[in-house]
C-alpha cells in the first residue's frame, strides 16, 4: 500500500488532467493475484475538488516477450 499526501498543483492527475487540489490524498494498492497478473487499485480523497471519495483500478497482464512501458510519469515522457 502506498499512502500519499502533500501534492502540489504542478502535475496532471491522470492523462485526462482530472481536477485536484493540495488536499489530494491517494491510497494505492498493488496486488499480485498470480505470477502473470498485477492488480492496481487507487482511492482518491480530495475534498477541495470532489464531493466524496472515489476509487478506480485496472489489471495488468504479463505478456511474454513484451517490454514494460518505459514511462509512467508525466515528467519522464519523451
Amino acid at each position: 500500500m502506498v499512502d500519499s499526501k502533500m501534492f502540489n498543483e504542478n502535475f496532471w492527475f491522470s492523462n485526462g488532467g482530472l481536477p485536484h487540489t493540495e488536499q489530494l490524498h491517494l491510497v494505492e494498492r498493488f496486488t499480485r493475484t498470480d505470477m502473470n497478473t498485477l492488480k492496481y487499485d487507487v482511492t482518491i480523497d480530495d475534498p477541495g475538488a470532489y464531493t466524496r471519495t472515489w476509487s478506480a483500478g485496472w489489471t495488468l497482464h504479463w505478456v511474454s516477450g513484451e517490454d514494460l512501458p518505459v514511462y509512467y510519469c508525466q515528467d519522464n515522457r519523451p
